[in-house]
This record gives C-alpha cells, structure tokens and sequence, in this order.
C-alpha cells in the first residue's frame, strides 16, 4: 500500500501481517456484516455521547450544540487514572460501532494498555485477532522512516484509513495517540503543531476521528498553549469542554494570524461580557418566576390572572400584555384584564367565541392593545389547539449582530439576549401561550420605527415558564375549590352514613330477632319495635297481604301514631285506582319499595294526607314482605320530616323486606313439619311439562315419588321408583331433561340393564334449583306423594293448618296450566313422645339385636374413631363378625325408619 498504509510498517510492527491476514481470512460478506452493525454514525457527537454513558468518566460533557467541529479532540491529563477514563471509552466504543481502532503507546507500555482494556470489559485478544484493534509504538508511526515528518504522518494514516474502509469493509478508523513520543526526540515542536493543524483540514474529510493525548506533567507549557490553539474540543480535569481558544488552520497559519488573534481576543472578551449579562437576566428572571410562585402558591383565578400580569411586566419587561379566560356558559373567552407600561386595567370586556373572533374591548381605544381582532383570534386558536402562537417573532439566521459584523467566526458560542431571536420591522411581535382549559397569556412588543424590535430564547422561555407556573396555580385553585365542593358533599353523605349506620345497627338487632322467633307474629311485633325506636322512623307498621279479598290489613305496629290505622281497618289494593294508589299495596302490586318523599306534597296522597300530617308523618317509605314468589305483606314506616328516604334507604330496606320474608317462610315451613294438625292438598295434573309425566313417557313406565332432601345450593335431592321400563331405558329418557343434574339408579341398574323380565327399579335423581318439588317446600309444602303415567300425575301435599292454603294453590296451578285441586283434606297427626319413640324401637328389635347394640354402644364402636371393631364386639359376644355387623346394620335401618318414615314429631317436653 502506497502513502504509508499498513503494508510500509517496519518489521518491529506486528500489526502488518494480522492486518493482512485479516483481510486475506475474511470475506467480504463478513466485513460487510460487521460495518452494517453500527449502531451511530463514525462523529465527534457519538464519542462525546460514549464519554458520557461510560463508567469509567464521571465529569461533565459538553455537547456541540452548533460549535465548531473536526472531529479532533485533545486529552490533557495529569494522572493515568485520568488519561485511561477517557482513552480507554473512546476506543470501546469504536469497537462496539464496528469501527478499526489504532492505539499509539508511549507514555504506557502496549502490556499495561491490553490490560486497563480487558479491565474495562474489553475483549482485546479477540479485537487484536480480528484486526479490530492494533496497537503500536512510535516506530511503527510518527518516526517509522527514522524521523517525524507532518505531511508523511498524514498520508499514513490516509493510507489505514483507506486499507480500513475500502479492503477490509470498515466504516471508519478511529485513532488515538500518546502524544509523549515527541520528547527526548530531536523533533521540534513547531512541526507537531503544525501535523496537529494540518489534521484538521485532514480529518473532516475523511471516516475518521482522532484523539491527542497530553500529559501536562510532561511538555512544556508553552507546547501546551498551541495545542490548546489547534482543538476545537478538549478534554481536561474530567470534563469535556467547548474550545473557544481554537483557531482554525487558515487563520492559526496565516500571515494575519496577530490580526485574527486580536478579532478572537476581542470577539471572546465580548462574548463572555454578553454571557455574563444573559446570566445575571436569568437570575432576575429565576427570582421574579420565585417571587411569581410564592405569590400564587394561596392565590385564587382572578388573583393569579392580576399577579400574570404584572410577571410579564416585571419578568419579560413586555410592554403589553392581557388573560384571557375561558368562559363555559358562552363558550369563548373573555378578558381578564390589560397591563400596558406597568398600568393595568381590569376591566372584563368582550372576548373571543368559538369562531376565534371577538368584540374586544369597548373602552379601550388604543391602537396597540390586545383587543383587535387579529389578536383574539390567536388567542381563540392557541386555547383550542394547546400550542403557543407566535407570529412575528423570527430566528435571527443572518449571522449578524447590530453593527452588521459577521459573527461567524465568533468562538465562544454564546448568543446574547439581542442576538438569538428578532422581528422583522414590519411585525409587532405577539406571545400568545395556553393556560390549559382556564385560557391563554398574549405578550405584545410595540414595534419601533426608530430601531428594530427583538425577543430573544431566553424571553420565550421565560414567558412559557410564567404561563406553566400560572397553569399549575390554575389547576391548584381549580382542585382546591372542587375540594371544597367535595368537602360540603362528604359533610352531607357523613350525616347520612351516619343515619345508615344506626339504620344497619337496628337491622343487626332485628336480624337477630329473626332467628330467634318462633313464629310469624313475633316477627312482625319486634321489627315494629325495633324499627319505631330508630331514627329516623316515628311510627311503623306490618300489613298481611290477603290474595282472595286482595286487601292489607295491619297485623303489628309501634310508635307514635297508632291513632292513623284507626281510620282504616284494612286498605283496599284496587290496581284500578292508579291515581291514589297507598304506598303498601303499589309496593305489594310492584314487588319494590315505594317512597313519598312529602305527604303534603304528594298527588297520589291526597286521600290519606289529612290523617298523615295530623300525625305529623310528612314521607313514608313502605316496601314488600315477599319470598321468591310468595307475597306476605309490606312493612311500611313514616318520618315527622320530608325527605328522609333516599335511594340508599331505599336499597337498605328492601333488603329488610326480603329477610323478614325468608324468616316468615322458615318459620311456617318448620310449622309445617312439626304442626300436631295439617291441611292436606291433592292434585290432578295432565300438563306434560310436569317432569314426572314427561319422565314416564318419554319411558313407558310409571313414577312413584319415595322421598326428597332439599339441598343448601337450592337444588332437590329425590328418590323415586319407576315400573314397566328398563333402568337403562329410564336413564336414556331423563338424558336429555335440562330440569335433571344427575340420576343413577340405586336398585336393578347393574342386574337388570339388559333383562327384558326387570321392570322395577329405584333411582336417585338431582334435580336443579328450579323444579317443582323446591317450588313446593319453598311455600311451606310437604310433598307426601307424586304418583305418574304417561299421560297424568297425582300430587298429595300438606301444608300446616294456618298456612296460607289460597297462595300456595295459586302459586302451584300458575306453574301448570292443566292442573286442578281435586281435594283437601284436615287432619291430625300423631304426637309422639321420646317415650313413645324408644319404646316402638325397643319393640322392634330382637333380643339379639339389643344385645348386640348395647355392646357396640358402650364399648366405643359409634365413637369417632372407633375404640373397638365389629370383630372386637362379635368376640365379646361370642359370635361371627359377620353375624354381629349384620344385627348393627338391622338396627340402624330400623332406627332411621322410624325417624324417617314414621316419627312425625316428637314432644320432647313429656
């Protein structure tokens, strides 16, 4: 390779023959994988960002934002802590960008480099073998032909890059030299500054980035101060630093360069004087945006629109400036007030609507104001779109500073307030900022003729910090006054909880009561009293509900007001008198709770408003007594107030309403099992969507009903027996029946499947929760038989003497449309005594049974866990243990029997 490529390294270099091999073992697919791999483009930027991401440097890093850049960069450090924080990132980035990396060694040796790389997570041997990384002394570079030569270094490094980026596929080289080699050589100075020069008309051509490593320690200042002179950035003292000492090689090499010097000396001195002022702007405008938040930390809208005013004349020095807020009954926005040369005026005019357009305001007469039409359309589009608008303000391109010098070449990279942002003469510059949803802040500048009108970035910013610190104000005042609102709602909602919470104490109480009650009538009387004693109810009352004369009759009350059901003894429920219709029946008729929030107020109260407010009952609440489709009454309350029952009640009390019913249900179904009397019913049935029937058909074969057990999930277990079919035909025919969860037949399934001579079997079945057995306990019936053909049913139920005979054969003959009451029947049943139970078993057993029983009881065979066997028991007897399981399971069948099939009741009391 010509022009000092790897190739005319000297022999000393092992890095010729690697580089070659690399480039003869590796296709050019490889390489070209590896450079497509990148992640950044080969640039100072991608360095500088590497330096700030990287572990190993801690200082500051000063990015380019529009500097002067060659992508050459000087390292002056003091320590090799510092020296290797900044080489050592700089090379490990090029690696993970896929670029060729050239390390110079001289101030460390090649050994202590590899090893402060492999420390820092560097893989040196695998990049040394891939030709990734190299790393060489000052005889394989600077004084490779026995002596330093400027131009000859250049086309060297020309030369790799060239080998890099067109042989080996490279994207780039990225290169770095101690630059310590100089000394105790016979180079002079004047020709490394002068390499340093040239490589920065070299380097921007070219895919490469290079880093100068300085040991102050080691050269002499005055080396120092021109390399200082020769880099657009430095590294110093852990931090990355723009270089405003930098002069470009024309000018550093040129026959002017005092000239130059003295415009730089002079362009810096001003710059920073410029800086300085910008700075000390900006802290007056920290501590009026300081001031502004103080002042709006308690301020409520109209106080945070009058201290906006006066920020933007105090902060920004605008000379005009207005707020606007929006205004949601008319649907646009209307003007807070104008300041203008610090006097303002608050006067509330006309505003922009949703067109962008307003009237503006009618006192005000000024030209400049914020009131014309143009403005108010800014302000209009600004608040609906969310975006600052600012017509007339321009960036400042021209590069020119008021005397119209160029600033080009300026190096301290410091734009002041006059020179970053300017009006065209024509335009009056307009700041219109949004407030969120409260409005929008417009700041005017008054163009004058005499001299041009500038605002510049750090006015904009400031005047966008004012209008986010008044956005936030906004937002605080907003929230505090819906907190308020909130507040009276909660001190509102706390007075009702806590009349809830009694109301709940009291439903404690009752519920309580419900289970113990004996009895309907007691349920009824201590409700009444529980209920009257609570706030906020006065008078209370329990009406039964009769089907046949459709009428509510009171059945138990208390409180203040007894006087009030004198006037009626019974209510008549006629749903033709919708006009005064009484809250217990319309809450009957409905099946929910009814309110009358005031009793003098009330249409459909007038018929019983004279005797309501003679008892002082100014609303009432009543609300159905009901279980599933069983109607029992209503519990109707009255309050000595208006409005009292609100929804919550509402809910709380019909809640109520649906517990007494199921307490008065449990209450009558018990009545029903234990009652010495009973009314027995008997129904004809021929509807085939009577289960039993369809069952029969669908197998040929008749039902007869054996027993049932109510589940707690509401679904019914039943026993029945089936003649004429198969067991096998019967479970193919119940298959499909949606009403039956499950069904295995008990007797004749496994010897009978098959034979044409079994026609008897028994069956457990599961019915679902809705089915008409359940229906049938629900309402205080006890099925006693339910016998089934093809074609009709026969159903006995019996109910106790005081239930409610008219509700519960409606409810049935409502479930089938071809069923009709063929019979009733009173009866009394037989009241047996424990006496009468244990005597009747003891009868029933053998003597050998008894024997056996009392043995297995007294020896612990019954307890859990057993203390003895069946084997232990036939021992002591002196029998099989065979025999003796026998004689205890006879007895047990026999106890269950008389439990379950024979012992209707037993009065524990004789």
């Amino acid at each position: 390779m010509s022009n000092g490529s790897f190739d005319s390294v000297n022999d000393e270099s092992p890095v010729s023959a690697r580089s070659r091999s690399h480039a003869d073992s590796h296709s050019r697919p490889r390489t070209s994988a590896r450079a497509s791999s990148r992640s950044r483009p080969l640039s100072l930027e991608s360095s500088l960002e590497a330096l700030r991401s990287s572990e190993e440097f801690e200082g500051p890093v000063e990015g380019l934002d529009g500097h002067e850049s060659t992508d050459h960069l000087a390292l002056i450090y003091e320590s090799r802590d510092e020296q290797l924080a900044v080489a050592i990132p700089f090379v490990r980035d090029g690696l993970e960008n896929g670029e060729r990396c050239l390390y110079i060694a001289d101030d460390n040796t090649k050994a202590e480099i590899l090893t402060a790389m492999s420390a820092a997570g560097i893989d040196a041997d695998a990049a040394l073998e891939s030709g990734a990384l190299s790393i060489h002394t000052k005889r394989d570079t600077y004084v490779r032909d026995g002596s330093f030569d400027p131009q000859n270094m250049i086309e060297f490094i020309d030369g790799v890059i060239t080998e890099a980026t067109e042989l080996d596929g490279y994207p780039g080289l990225r290169i770095t030299g101690e630059m310590t080699w100089i000394l105790g050589t016979d180079v002079d100075s004047s020709s490394l500054i002068e390499y340093e020069g040239r490589l920065n008309d070299f380097i921007p051509e070219k895919e490469c980035i290079a880093l100068c490593q300085y040991n102050r320690e080691r050269f002499d200042p005055n080396v120092i101060r021109d390399i200082l002179r020769t880099h657009p950035h430095l590294i110093y003292g852990g931090a990355v630093c723009q270089n405003f000492y930098y002069t470009p090689p024309a000018e550093f090499f040129g026959p002017e360069q005092p000239s130059h010097d003295v415009d730089r000396m002079l362009e810096t001195l001003r710059g920073r004087t410029l800086a300085k002022e910008t700075l000390r702007e900006r802290e007056r405008g920290l501590e009026g945006l300081n001031d502004l938040s103080r002042a709006l930390i308690d301020a409520d809208a109209e106080a945070i629109g009058d201290h906006l005013l006066e920020a933007t004349r105090t902060i920004l020095g605008a000379p005009l400036s207005s707020v606007w807020w929006y205004d949601e009954e008319r649907g646009g926005l209307r003007r807070h007030g104008v300041v203008e040369d610090g006097d303002e005026e608050a006067e509330n005019g006309d505003g922009a609507g949703p067109n962008g357009v307003g009237d503006g305001d009618e006192h005000d007469d000024r030209p400049n104001a914020l009131a014309d039409d143009s403005v108010v359309e800014l302000a209009w589009n600004s608040f609906v779109t969310g975006d600052p608008v600012t017509p007339g303000v321009t960036r400042d391109r021209s590069g020119s500073d008021r005397d119209g010098r160029s600033s080009s070449s300026s190096s301290s990279g410091t734009r002041s307030r006059s020179e970053s942002t300017e009006l065209e003469n024509t335009t009056e510059p307009v700041l219109v900022l949004p407030l969120g949803r409260h409005g929008v802040l417009a700041v005017r500048w008054l163009a004058d003729a005499s001299a041009r009108t500038r605002i510049d970035d750090v006015t904009v910013d400031f005047a966008s910090a004012i209008a986010q610190s008044a956005r936030t104000a906004l937002d605080r005042a907003e929230r505090e006054a819906s907190l308020h609102d909130r507040e009276r709602e909660l001190a509102a909602q706390n007075d009702q909880l806590q009349r809830l919470g009694r109301i709940n104490d009291v439903i404690r109480d009752i519920d309580q009561v419900l289970v113990r009650a004996a009895g309907r009538g007691q349920i009824e009387r201590e409700v009444c009293e529980r209920l009257a004693d609570a706030d906020p109810c006065t008078f209370v009352w329990i009406g039964g509900y009769d089907t046949r004369s459709d009428q509510v009759r009171p059945r138990a009350w208390a409180g203040e007001g007894a006087d009030y059901l004198q006037t009626m003894s019974s209510i008549e429920c006629d749903e033709g008198r919708d006009e005064f219709e009484h809250p217990p029946c319309a809450a009957i008729r409905s099946g929910t709770p009814q309110i009358v929030e005031n009793t003098l107020r009330e249409p459909s109260y007038e018929p019983w408003r004279g005797s309501a407010l003679a008892n002082e009952f100014h609303s009432v609440l009543s609300v159905p007594i009901r279980y599933e489709s069983s109607t029992y009454g209503a519990l109707t309350m009255y309050a000595d107030r208006p409005a009292v029952f609100d929804e919550t009640e509402r809910e709380v009390f019909a809640e109520l309403g649906e517990t007494i019913g199921h307490a008065i249900n449990a209450v009558e179904s018990k009545r029903a099992l234990v009652a010495d009397s009973a009314v027995e019913l008997e129904f004809h049935v021929t509807d085939r969507a009577f289960r039993p029937i369809r069952l029969a058909s669908r197998a040929d074969c008749t039902v007869e009903f054996t027993g049932t057990v109510p589940q707690s999930d509401g679904s019914s277990l039943v026993f029945f027996t089936t003649t004429g079919a198969s067991a096998e035909t019967v479970l193919e025919a119940a298959k499909d029946d949606e009403g039956i969860a499950e069904i295995t037949c008990l007797d004749g399934a496994e010897a009978e499947t098959g034979d044409e001579g079994g026609d008897e079997c028994f069956f457990e079945c599961r019915l679902t929760a809705t089915n008409a057995i359940a229906t049938l306990v629900e309402h205080g019936g006890v099925p006693q038989a339910i016998d089934a053909d093809r074609d009709e049913a026969t159903v006995v139920v019996e109910l106790p003497k005081r239930a409610n005979v008219r509700t519960f054969v409606e409810t049935f003959m409502e479930g089938y449309d071809d069923a009709e009451l063929v019979a009733r029947r009173e009866h009394d049943r037989p009241l047996q005594t424990t006496r009468d139970l244990k005597s009747t078993l003891m009868n029933r057993l053998t003597e050998r049974q008894r024997e056996v029983l009392h043995t297995a009881y007294f020896s612990g065979f019954f307890e859990s866990p057993r203390v003895t066997t069946a084997q232990e028991v036939a021992e002591t007897i002196g029998i099989s243990q065979p025999t003796a399981s026998g004689h205890i399971r006879a007895g047990e069948r026999k106890l269950f029997e008389l439990l379950f099939d024979e012992y209707d009741c037993v009065d524990e009391s004789r």
